[in-house]
């Protein structure tokens, strides 16, 4: 049992670290950010708030 609660310690510990880093870097999470294959059920792309790409790629969706 202690094994048990020592693994998911480490596991959460991981997942919080990575979590405040995300979040100190205020970027979109790679691999979903300005790609253009990846499209929303309406038929748009989906951007997060962070992407450089953004307005580009609203443009050219706004404009097809």
């Amino acid at each position: 049992m202690i094994l048990f609660i020592i693994t998911m310690a480490i596991v959460l510990l991981g997942m919080t670290g990575l979590g405040i880093g995300y979040l100190l870097q205020g970027r979109c999470l790679r691999g979903r950010c300005g790609g253009e294959g990846i499209i929303g059920p309406d038929g748009t792309p989906l951007l997060c708030d962070h992407c450089p790409k953004r307005d580009q790629l609203e443009e050219s969706a706004d404009a097809s």
